[in-house]
């Protein structure tokens, strides 16, 4: 069949042969030779509108225009005074093809005198003419429409609703809407051009012999490769089981942020839309996320992916998900290969050629045609130095980079200090907690998604207004699976009232609920008894947890199998055990990735495992004391997050068992006297986790044994014998247990020890490691002397948090105080404390000569 050619109204020019194709890919077609832009007879589309939507309809008249549609759309009607240009806006309609109606928080001018709006009666005379309709409406609109029982019954967009209504009973297509691009992005699936369609189907027929062919130029290749690559990334994370499920408008809009540099946010922004926000800064430079585990920036991560081509379609989004990821991959010579294998992951096409694509890839994101978001960079596996390389590279090239961490993870921040290029533009916006304004909007979502639960949930709101859940709500995950756990759950399992604000007790009853729930839902695959499969299950979960912990990488199939046969758990054959992993999620907490193997859904969720199975060896299931050790798992050093979930699962052992706290202590005691007994004097120069982590929580728990106490006291007293971090240590835990002045002989000694080395007082990686640990203790324990993460006093060390106010918190001072005017700041710390004995402290070293405070004990 021979090729239709096009030729221009006015002059008679005739239009290349690849213009429909041309069109398809939004370019905009105007004749050479007189400058009139390209139409398609019988696609003439009427535009209506309030005025609220006169930029968006400036917008869709252009992009309309440009795929080849002959828009009409009567501006002069926003203004309109006289009947004459009402009357022939309104004509126009019955000649027009298809119509296209934008509703928002408007209902427009009266038309006439009757009860209808002009832009209602645009509609009206549309639909009966029998025109092809499609109706945009603003996604709050629509949210608002829908819960409308539930909501403010006096809402002042009532017209708009009851538009809406008529609309809905015509059976008239209707869709949400946030951007211009989403109505285009609509219109082309919906509104192809019948020419068009038939080019692109030969296209698609062919699409292997034209690929390969030398007329399709390399960039055009991997542009058709980043868009299925987008496509397929996007269906994988719809269709992936999370434990939670989260309502995406609801979540992004409903954020405040404090943003700036990585180390000194102090601008703030309250409800808006983090997509929005992202987006009208990222292509300035790097943008930075950080927020405490639990605040969404996984979920942020991955919105943004997915919806980016409706901000941008020119520049084409990477997911790169770190969790476990080497971070030398992904700077120098690695960096381009690691973006072509993350391509490669979910493109099938046979006719790749990878040294190609490779070449074109590094040409692209030198020209910053795509967007690499790096998700979790505190997941990663590296040393120190490649995290400098690492940020390093990225600042250098100033790619486009979405990169995310977790504000626990210290050495991130302290390695920025650190980076070689300080002037490169970047953002970092930090995802604060949730409070009231936020949970209001959440509550109202969970009544419009659960009307017939509104009691359960006035109940629920009442209870967090309260306070009865402490500060688990203020992070979206934990609000999340508290109400799962209070409105969704259907079985028999409850949240201890006693233990309501104690985030292990959550992690725990929800676990125990998904296992359940699996069950219910599953129940075809699983032929045994519901109790011993929840037993088992759990016992499963825990298994897997430290196997991930400790090798740091995703759990294989083959692990999963020798654990049951190991533990004899479900009585199965290995070919049973992988139908029921191949069918399932793994009970919803664990999900398998592409290449058959299997990863927590959360982080946190293998963390409260690990913690425990931390707890569990010093409680054992017998309640003996006698029985309580530090097993094999106290070898491995403990995160932050592991050691505050380590805390709360005591005290949801203690609570649940109804211990008091000398029954606790002797669990303890029992646990920990064996390591610290066991110790040899000469072994003490060198570090041990499991040794450190017990003089903490000696402290911690306020054991006040004289046997182990008398321990702490030896190592204070003799610091020079024992390795620095256990000096460090034990004086915390000394002023926790006996007295505060411990913390402050400990401060005393820092200070010398700074003067030792000059005036720099910046927290360098030699004084961390010297004063803080290495990779383990020295995150909570910061995060204990700074006191920032929940706000709990510690008074006995308080001290220590006064001296550590100036050398830890981040800084952009190129030039640090010299040593009195840096115990002016620490002295004025403790004035605004109250502690008088730095105060003291401070003022007799102001006085002193630096060779002085050398030589002056405390």
């Amino acid at each position: 069949m021979k090729e239709r050619h096009y030729k221009c109204k006015k002059c008679g020019y005739s239009f290349p042969d690849d213009i429909l194709l041309r069109i398809g890919n939004s370019l905009e077609i105007i004749c050479e030779k007189c400058g009139t832009p390209f139409t398609l007879e019988g696609n003439k589309v009427f535009l209506s509108a309030t005025s609220e939507f006169e930029l968006l309809m400036e917008n869709l008249y252009e992009k309309l225009t440009n795929l080849g549609y002959n828009p009409i759309w009567y501006k002069e009607k926003l203004i309109a005074e006289s009947n004459d240009a009402l009357n022939d806006c309104l004509e126009k309609i019955e000649n027009v093809d298809r119509f296209i109606l934008v509703i928002g928080k408007e209902y427009g001018s009266p038309y006439k005198n009757t009860d209808r709006s002009i832009t209602e009666e645009e509609f009206h005379r549309a639909y009966e003419y029998n025109k092809k309709i499609l109706v945009f409406i603003k996604s709050e609109i629509l949210f608002e429409f829908f819960n409308l029982n539930h909501l403010s019954i006096t809402s002042a967009n009532k017209k708009v609703h009851e538009f809406i209504q008529r609309i809905v009973e015509k059976g008239v297509w209707y869709k949400k809407f946030d951007f211009a691009a989403d109505i285009i992005k609509e219109i082309k699936n919906r509104w192809e051009l019948p020419q068009y369609i038939g080019k692109q189907n030969r296209i698609k027929s062919e699409k292997v012999e034209i690929l390969s062919s030398s007329d399709v130029s390399n960039e055009n290749y991997l542009i058709y490769l980043l868009k299925q690559y987008h496509q397929r990334k996007s269906e994988k994370y719809i269709e992936e089981e999370w434990p939670y499920d989260i309502d995406e408008n609801q979540f992004v809009n409903n954020f405040d942020l404090n943003y700036g540099s990585v180390t000194l946010r102090s601008n703030q922004s309250t409800n808006i839309n983090c997509l929005s926000f992202i987006y009208d800064r990222i292509l300035n430079g790097p943008i930075i996320c950080v927020g405490y585990y639990g605040m969404g920036k996984t979920t942020i991560s991955k919105m943004l992916f997915k919806k980016w081509i409706y901000f941008h379609e020119l520049i084409f989004p990477i997911y790169i998900n770190l969790t476990h990821r080497s971070i030398n991959e992904f700077y120098g010579d690695n960096f381009t290969t690691q973006i072509v294998s993350e391509i490669n992951k979910l493109i099938f096409e046979k006719n790749l050629n990878h040294e190609i694509s490779k070449k074109e890839v590094f040409r692209f994101i030198k020209n910053k045609k795509l967007l690499i978001i790096f998700d979790g960079i505190d997941e990663s596996r590296c040393e120190r130095s490649e995290l400098l390389d690492f940020l390093n590279f990225i600042f250098e090239n100033n790619f486009y980079v979405f990169l995310t961490c977790r504000l626990e993870y210290h050495p991130f921040f302290n390695v920025y200090q650190a980076l070689r290029i300080k002037k490169a533009h970047h953002l970092c916006i930090e995802l604060c907690e949730w409070k009231n304004p936020q949970w209001e909007i959440y509550i109202a979502g969970l009544k419009s998604n659960y009307p017939e639960k509104i009691k359960l949930i006035s109940s629920f709101k009442k209870q967090l207004i309260a306070g009865n859940f402490s500060t688990l709500p203020s992070r979206p995950l934990f609000l999340k699976m508290l109400s799962d756990l209070i409105i969704n759950n259907e079985t028999n399992i409850l949240i201890n009232p006693e233990l309501s604000s104690n985030l292990a007790e959550i992690y725990y009853e929800f676990i125990k609920w998904k296992i359940k729930d699996d069950y219910n839902r599953k129940g075809g695959l699983y032929h045994f008894d519901l109790e011993e499969f929840e037993k088992e299950c759990f016992l499963l979960l825990r298994e897997i947890a430290f196997i991930e912990y400790k090798s740091e990488n995703e759990i294989t199939l083959e692990s999963i199998q020798n654990v049951c046969h190991e533990k004899n758990l479900f009585h199965l054959s290995k070919k049973y055990i992988i139908n029921i992993l191949l069918e399932s999620s793994l009970f919803s907490i664990v999900r398998r990735t592409q290449n058959i193997r299997f990863i927590f859904s959360h982080k946190s969720f293998m963390e409260y495992l690990m913690a425990f199975n931390l707890a569990d060896c010093i409680f054992p299931q017998d309640l003996n004391p006698n029985n309580a050790i530090c097993d094999e798992i106290w070898y491995y050093f403990q995160t932050y997050e592991i050691a505050h979930h380590f805390q709360n699962e005591i005290e949801r052992i203690q609570i649940t068992n109804k211990l008091n706290i000398e029954e606790r202590n002797i669990f303890l005691f029992n646990a920990f006297k064996n390591v610290l007994y066991n110790r040899i004097e000469d072994e003490l120069l060198s570090h041990d986790k499991r040794f450190e982590e017990v003089l903490y929580y000696i402290g911690k728990f306020k054991i006040r044994d004289p046997k182990l106490v008398s321990i702490l006291k030896q190592i204070v007293n003799n610091n020079e014998k024992y390795h620095a971090n256990y000096f460090r240590t034990a004086s915390v835990s000394l002023a926790m247990v006996i007295d505060e002045k411990y913390c402050e002989r400990y401060v005393f000694y820092l200070i010398k020890d700074y003067m030792r080395e000059g005036e720099d007082f910046e927290l360098n990686f030699i004084r961390q490691k010297r004063y803080y640990g290495e990779t383990t203790l020295h995150k909570i324990l910061k995060n204990d002397i700074d006191d920032y993460i929940f706000g709990r006093k510690l008074s006995p060390i308080i001290s220590l948090k006064i001296f550590t106010y100036f050398t830890t918190k981040p800084t952009e001072q190129k030039n640090l105080p010299p040593m009195k005017n840096y115990l002016n700041q620490v002295y004025n710390a403790a004035i605004e404390y109250g502690h008088s004995n730095i105060q003291k402290i401070c003022k007799e070293l102001a006085r002193m000569k630096s060779q002085d405070i050398l030589l002056t004990e405390y």
